[in-house]
This record gives C-alpha cells, structure tokens and sequence, in this order.
C-alpha cells in the first residue's frame, strides 16, 4: 500500500514539472537580501524607509533611525550617538525637497539637515501638549514646500519659512471630533491633504481654506483602521485591517472608497506602486503580494512572496513599509526580520541550492554536478549526495524529483552526469550506482551495474552520457573505457579497445559522423571511428614526460575542439590538420584548472576553480567574473555546464547552481557614483567637537577638510551608497599633490594615509569595475593640513626678523673679529720681530763662543806641554795647573752657550755613563778655591767615600759649576761646604 502511494505520489509531481508548460525559464526568479544586525541594523522592527537625494537610505525602527550606506548601518538614538534623535521610537521618515531629513516620533519631531550634520527639535518635551500630542505618525510635502505633521491626537501643524504652527481647521462634519481624531497617514495632490484615520476613515483638507470634508458619504459607517495610504496617478490606494480599498480621485461624483478585486483575508499594512507599475501590497500575515497591471485599469495577482528559510522568501510575513530606491530595487520593512532588498526583476546572476527543508533530513548537500534542460525549459540538476532536482524560475524553490529515499527511487544519490533523450527518458549517471533511467512518459526506473566476467558496464562511476546523431548513447565511466546503449536488446555494450580509460567528455564529429571525441583524464584526446573501433590519441603534453594530460570538459568552438584541463588552462585543437593551437588573448585566466565550457556566440564561457572565466573572440580579451559580480567564488564541478534553448548559461559549483543571461552580463553597465561616508582622524573615530573644527558641513557633502598639524594618519571610507548584494569594493582613489599615479583597493572600502607633508591636497575617488576595467565619475575633496607652528606665517615672520637681527650680529661680530685678527696679526708680527731678534743673538753667542773657543783651545795646548815637559818648579806648575783648570772651565762655559744652542733647536743629547763624582767634586773644588780666597770665603770639600753614579757628566759638572758659582757670590756668606754623598742610591749635593 505505502509503495502505490510513494508511485503515485512520484506521477503526480512529475506531471507538475514536465506538463506545465506556461513555465518559462527566462523569467528569472527574485533573490530577497535580509539586511539585520550583522549589517548594524540593531532593531528589527521598522516602521519607515526613505532616501534622501545623495543616495542614503533611512530606516526608523522602534528603538532608533539607522542610514544605510551601502554597505552597513550608522545608529542615531536619543542617548549614545553623536547625533541625538527625539525619541527612539520613529513613527516615519520623509525626505523634502531641500534633502532633509524629517523624523516622526513619540516625543516629538526632528529634522536632520546635511549642511550642519545636526538635528533640530520640534515640540520635543513640549509641556504644554499631552503625551498623545507629541506622538506623531503623519506627514506630507505641499507643492510650495509646505511641511503637514499630524500626530495621533488629531492635531496638524504646517511647517514653512521655518516656524512650525498648528493649523485650525473648519470643521463642518457633523459628529467628528478632531481633538480625537487619531491620525495615521498623509498624501498631498494639488491643493488637497488627503488624511488616513483610525476607526473614521479618509478625509480631505483644503490646505488653503483648512476646510475639511469627509471623502466618502458611507464613511461613517466604516468601523477599520486605516494603515497606509499611497497616491499613484490618479488612484489613492488605501491599506486597511478590512483588506485594500481605493479612490478614484479624479471622479467627478463624490469619492467612493471601492475594494481591491482581490480578498486577502488579512490586515494591510502597506502598499506601494513602482515604477514599472507592479502594484506591491504588504500585509500582517500573508506577507507579500505582488500584482500587475491588466491594462484595464485592473490587476492581477502574479505572485505571493511568503516567509521562509530560503534567498526566494521573504524573512518575515509581517511587511510594515515598502519603498523602491532609485536604482529599482524595493526595500520591504519588516516587524522582526529587518529589512529584505531585491531586485523585482531578478538578479542578473541567480544562485539555487537544494531546499532549505532537506536540512531536516540530513541531505543539504549544495554541490551540484550533473545539469540538463528538461523539455518544459527549465533545468534538471543532480547533487553530489542528495539526489535529483528540478528547477523553474516560476518556483519558489527547486523540487527533489529522485533519490535513495525517493520520491523516485534511485541507487545512488551521488549523480555526476545527466541526459534528456530524445527518446523522454532521463539518464542518470552516478559516482558508484552505475545507470539510472527514469521513463519521462511512464515514470518507471531501469538501473545498469557492472557485472563480473561480463562485457556490459565495467564501472559503476559514470562521468559522461552523451546522444550522437544518430540517437545512439555513449556512456564514458571513470577507468572502465567507453560504452553504448544497444536499444534492439536494450542492453549495454563495451567497447574493449578503451579498455582503462578515463573519459570525462564526449563529443560527435562535426563532419564525420562515425567519429567520436573523447576527452580523457591522463591519456589526453582520443578520436573514435565508430566503424574500425580505432583509437587515436593525441597528447597536448608530449614535450613533457612528466606532464599528465588531464582534460576535465570539451565543446567544440570555432572549427577547434576546446578542452578545459587541470592546471594547463584551455587547449585549442584543429581536427584538419591535427595539432594542438595556442590562441592568444590578452589578459589571463583566474585559475588555470577549467571545469566545465560553454561556447555562445563569439564568447566561450569556462568554469574554473575561482569563478567564471570569459574569452571573447571579438576583442581577444578574457574576462573573469567572480563573487563581486555575483558568481560562485568557490569551485566549479567538472563537466557541470549547460547552455539552454532560452540563451540561459548554468554552472554547478560545490556551493550551488549559477543561473545568468549571458547578454545581460556583457552589457554595459552604468558605473555608480562613489561618496565619502566616514572619516577617521589619528586612528579614532571623530568626535563633536573634532568635526567641527574639521568641516563645515557633514562629510559627504563637504568640499573641504581642515586637519591640524597633529595629524599623523587619516582614513576616508568610500561606498557606493546603491544596494550591492555583493558589496563590490573596487575603487581607484589618488592624493593629488602627495600620490604620483592611481591606487587601486583590494576588498576594503577604507583608504587610509600616513605622515603626509603639510600643505594642500584634493583626494579623488572613483569606483572601477573590475571585470570591464572601466571607471565611474570622481568624487572629489580638498584636504587642507595646518603645519606645525613653527612652519606657519607668523614663524616665518618670526625667521625673518630673527635672520635679520642674526645677520646684524652677524656682521657686528665679524666686523669685531676681523679687528681681533689684525691686532693679533700686528702682536705676532711683534712677536716674530721679537723672535727674530732672539734669534740672530743668539746666533751671534753661538758664533762668538765658537770663536772664543777656538783660542781657548789653542792655550791650553802650550799649557799642557809646559806641565808634562817637567821642567818647572812647583809653583809654576801650580800656577799652569791654575791657568789650565780655568781655561777648562772657561772651555766648559763656552760649551754651555752652545748646548742652549742645541736646546733651542732641539738637538741636545744625554750621554750618559758610570763616573765617580768625587773626583768631579775635587775638581770643582779646585776650580773655585782660589776664588774663594779672593773674597774670604772658608771653602771646605768633603766626600766621605767613592761616589759612582750613571750621569751625563757634562751636565752634573755644570750643575755643580752653577751651585758653586752662586754660593761664592753672595755677599754675606764666610763659609762654604761641599758636601757630596749617596744614600739608597740617590746622590746628595750640598
């Protein structure tokens, strides 16, 4: 019984998916992006959302207002940012004609205005209104720029020439209490306020009379709120907890509040139109619902968008606000879930993995191999390890057709290849569970295993199925060679010859239909005649013994046979003359490993291990995508390409399936502008007092920063302020006046600079487009850094005085210097002169003492023959001795003259040797005896034994010469000893 429920539960489904055929795979599926706290969306609940005219996007939530840059969120509350917002509860936000920023809350109101980065408060903390009063919930924006509040109490205030003032109305409604009215909503056309009430309906004010009157004569029996109302043309959609109603406001009769043609059974919560027309409905519980125009001014319903776990479903079911930015996509404020973004015409680059809900079961295997059109357009695309799946973009999510746990059963639910045969079965080749076949027309399975000692399947790792021409299907396994379906005994068949090949790819001959192309992995490509049986090989490696020749995919392209390898990039093939061509492209693959290929028109489309790749053979350019453009970053699986009848490319990676419009992908794109939302001054981010002192107005609308001399490192953080899913954070920036050429950013939204010099710069920014190269506007600012004191004008002023003052003193003390010179030059030329003089005396001594010498010499010759000629008596001879001890001593003192000489010039010499200085001492005594006596000196010598020293006896001589000849002159000395002695080897005169 379970078995005929699973089959007939299988039938079903597979009628679903292959008999729908209003299903068309050109429409490309919506992708919801959740913006939340890890954005810095810090609360969930938002109420509001708007842009302002540079490209900002404000959310007001319960707890804060949040900007959105593009990539993250700057806080605002009442307590803890630089910029104190009324109260943290935001009712709604409106952006003006004059880009500011209006911010309803329960405590008032706030305007943020650009050009002083400030917010001003209206009626906040106002004691004189009841708390109900300063809850504001409505606003609206006349044609002169008029500002209309309202709040929940019923009051309304104008805003213009900037005073605020409540306005009185003429209220001629019978049984309306305006004091109580509450107040939910406002739109402005011409000269009418249309107001959104609770429990009380829709009512319209003259804004120049401030008369009032109640827009549909049945409004008094209307017993709902009114949430959200929405001018668009000449319609007045009105959001109600009864469902969506409407006003036709150009009528001429009375306005008629009419039903939407649709019951959603739910409270709506907003409504908003685009530009395109589609009609957007958010509701409490149903979450969203999108309608389109039937062109008789009617709708219909062309999709519900529902709450769930996948990028197809919205994050919550409960959709506060609705708003479309001005690049096209719509922002969906919801009640706990943040904000969800998308595009309403899809994403150029879709990503599908298996559902979410397969989770549950164990089986959320994202790595998708094996790809094939099914025959209703959409994509049949199998798993490595969860089965087989069927996608359309009219679905919310891929359906599970087959796997090991059904719904149909298969063997092995690691699928690698697939193939539609012409034939409407579904050929599924798996890693080790052989064939599997499902029947497209009677749902039935048919399995193919490898058998021992049998010539069928040699391997139950199928890589590659492929349909020849003639309708005929070959199967190439992993190391089991080649085979073929035989459909007469419905069998299937090997071919022996291929014995232990590995082939990844098959391709039929262009012109020869008997010839097949195989692409192996390890013996290169092999050609197959289908008649000889005959294997020719072809390795683009030979040069390279070591080189394996590994081919992972294969199309033929340009009369070439193309092959995507491992780690060798493409090969280019010519069939005439059977060689191996190198075509030349400027730029280079982002990885040399080629999974998968895919030729569409002049471009050939290959699957690497990072990202996608582009040869264009127009340009001769290669092109390479990855996860700034929205593709799969991570690897490809081989084989796993597909090029659908619609012009669809898909790619299957280990994260999921890539899904794009080729045509949309080359197409040029608008480059977006580029704004400065940050600044980070000395690493620390800038404070009240710091912005001031640094610009005029906020930063992105500032024209000139201000540093001061204590700058060391500034940062400038640089967005895109338009929603990228992706974050795209390429950008080429320069510092004019400090950089010589263009930088370029790696991943990172923040340029930051060190110890730039003093002076003035302009920064420049701009985004660049890393697939094309090309570059988007400039964003320009003048930096202005103050240099230190001592490098400003009053320092400089300072310098010059000082210089001048320096240069006086200068030339003073020069002046004083130069006369100290030329004294001193006169001193030393007195000194010279004196020195001179010196010198020729005592040139004139040293001459005269030669002279003196000389007959000195010559008397004591005769002298001392007269002495050894022993013919004198004793008192002659005492007299000769007489004469030669003062001749010797006169010789002696001659000597001296000369030895001053020798000191004079540096010449003099000790001749030093063992003397005994007592006979020195009876000479000397004998020398000045007679003297003494002349002038009644008592002269006594003594010397008590042998006195032997080592001198210069010359100079000791003298030095007794001199203390004797000083000793006799003074006048008053009777006695004079000489005493010589040596005591412990020092030698005493006295």
């Amino acid at each position: 019984m379970h078995t005929r429920k699973l089959n007939y539960l299988s039938v079903a489904i597979l009628y679903y998916f292959l008999s729908f055929t209003t299903l068309i795979f050109s429409q490309k599926s919506v992708t919801f992006f959740e913006l939340n706290e890890k954005q810095g969306l810090s609360n969930a609940i938002v109420n509001s959302i708007v842009q302002d005219s540079l490209g900002y996007v404000w959310a007001g939530t319960e707890d804060g207002l949040f900007r959105f840059n593009g990539n993250k969120f700057t806080a605002f509350d009442e307590q803890r940012s630089y910029i104190l917002i009324p109260n943290n509860t935001i009712n709604a936000l409106k952006v003006d004609r004059k880009n500011r920023i209006w911010i309803l809350t329960n405590n008032g109101i706030g305007i943020y205005d650009y050009t002083t980065d400030t917010i001003t408060y209206l009626l906040k903390d106002e004691s004189g209104l009841f708390p109900e009063e300063k809850i504001f919930t409505a606003i609206a924006e006349a044609n002169d720029g008029t500002i209309f509040l309202g709040n929940s109490a019923g009051g309304i205030y104008r805003y213009t020439n900037n005073e605020l003032t409540a306005v009185n109305i003429v209220n001629s409604i019978d049984g309306i209490d305006f004091n109580n009215l509450n107040i939910s909503d406002f739109e402005i056309k011409g000269n009418t306020l249309w107001l959104a009430t609770w429990y009380h309906g829709i009512f319209q004010l003259d804004i120049e009379t401030y008369h009032i009157k109640q827009s549909d004569s049945h409004a008094k029996e209307i017993s709902y709120n009114m949430h959200d109302v929405y001018f668009h043309k000449d319609r007045l959609w009105v959001g109600t907890n009864n469902g969506l109603k409407y006003f036709e406001t150009n009528a001429l009769h009375d306005f008629v509040m009419q039903d939407f043609n649709f019951s959603f059974e739910d409270e709506i919560l907003s409504v908003f139109q685009d530009a395109k027309e589609a009609l957007w409905v958010g509701t409490r519980n149903k979450g969203l619902y999108k309608f389109i125009p039937n062109g008789k001014n009617d709708f219909y319903l062309e999709k519900q968008y529902d709450a769930g776990m996948g990028q197809n479903t919205i994050s919550h079911r409960t959709i506060s606000t609705i708003f479309e930015d001005r690049i096209g996509r719509i922002w969906l404020g919801t009640h706990s879930k943040g904000i969800n973004v998308f595009d309403p015409l899809g994403e150029t680059i879709t990503q599908i993995t298996p559902p979410v809900k397969e989770l549950l079961l164990g089986n959320y295997i994202t790595s998708i191999r094996g790809l094939a059109e099914s025959r209703n357009k959409g994509i049949w695309f199998a798993t490595d390890g969860a089965g087989l799946y069927h996608y359309n973009s009219n679905l919310k999510e891929p359906t599970k057709i087959a796997s090991t746990n059904g719904p149909l059963v298969l063997n092995d639910d690691a699928i690698l290849t697939i193939k539609e045969t012409k034939d409407k079965k579904l050929w599924l080749g798996t890693y080790s569970g052989g064939i599997n076949i499902i029947d497209l027309e009677t749902k039935k399975t048919k399995r193919f295993t490898k058998q021992e000692n049998s010539l069928g399947l040699q391997s139950n790792d199928i890589r590659t199925i492929h349909e020849d021409k003639d309708a005929v299907i070959w199967i190439g396994t992993n190391r089991g060679g080649l085979h073929f379906y035989d459909s007469t005994k419905a069998t299937i068949k090997f071919i022996p010859e291929s014995v232990s090949l590995d082939i990844r790819a098959i391709l039929d001959d262009e012109d020869n239909p008997n010839i097949l192309w195989l692409a192996t992995y390890g013996d290169g490509l092999i050609k197959f005649d289908k008649t000889t049986r005959d294997l020719s090989k072809y390795n683009w490696s030979s040069e390279n013994k070591k080189e394996l020749p590994i081919a992972l995919s294969m199309v033929h392209f340009k009369e070439r046979i193309w092959i995507g390898t491992k780690n060798r990039g493409f090969i280019c093939f010519n069939r005439n003359t059977e060689t191996f061509e190198t075509p030349k492209f400027q730029g280079k693959l982002e990885s040399n490993t080629i999974r998968g290929m895919v030729a569409e028109k002049e471009h050939l489309w290959c699957s690497t291990n990072r990202g996608l790749s582009l040869l264009d053979f127009e340009t001769k350019k290669i092109t390479n995508y990855n996860a700034i453009d929205g593709v799969n970053f991570s690897q490809f699986n081989d084989g796993s390409a597909l090029f659908t009848s619609s012009g669809n490319l898909a790619f299957g990676s280990i994260n999921g399936l890539t899904i794009f419009d080729p045509k949309e992908i080359l197409e040029p794109r608008l480059l977006p502008k580029i704004t400065f939302t940050d600044l980070i001054y000395n690493n620390e981010p800038l404070t009240s007092a710091q912005k001031k002192e640094i610009m005029a107005s906020s930063l992105p609308i500032e024209e000139d920063l201000h540093f001061k001399s204590d700058l060391d490192i500034f940062s400038i953080e640089l967005s895109v302020l338009d929603f990228d899913p992706f974050h795209t954070r390429n950008y080429s920036y320069q510092l004019t006046g400090y950089d010589k050429n263009w930088s370029y950013t790696t991943d990172t939204d923040i340029v930051t600079y060190r110890n730039v010099p003093p002076g003035s710069y302009e920064f420049q920014a701009r985004f660049r487009d890393e697939a094309s190269g090309a570059l988007g506007p400039i964003k320009k600012i003048r930096i202005h850094i103050a240099p230190p004191f001592w490098r400003t004008h009053w320092a400089y002023l300072f310098y010059l005085v000082s210089g001048i003052l320096l240069l006086l003193w200068g030339y003073r003390y020069n002046n004083e210097k130069v006369a100290i010179k030329q004294k001193l030059y006169y001193e030393q030329m007195m000194r010279q002169q004196e020195q001179n003089s010196m010198e020729e005396k005592i040139r004139f001594y040293t001459n005269f003492s030669h002279e003196l010498r000389t007959p000195i010499t010559l008397i004591l010759g005769p002298v001392n023959d007269l002495l050894n000629s022993g013919s004198l008596n004793q008192r002659q001879q005492q007299s000769l001795n007489f004469v030669k001890r003062n001749a010797n001593t006169l010789l002696r003192l001659i000597n001296r003259l000369l030895d001053f000489r020798k000191i004079e010039t540096e010449n003099i010499h000790l001749y030093v040797g063992e003397y005994d200085l007592s006979a020195l001492g009876n000479e000397e005594f004998a020398s000045f005896e007679y003297l003494a006596k002349e002038r009644n000196i008592h002269f006594k010598y003594t010397c008590s034994e042998e006195v032997k020293a080592w001198v210069d006896i010359e100079k000791i001589q003298i030095v007794l010469n001199n203390l004797l000849s000083n000793a006799i002159k003074l006048p008053i000395r009777e006695k004079l000893y000489l005493l010589l002695s040596s005591k412990k080897g020092i030698l005493h005169v006295s």
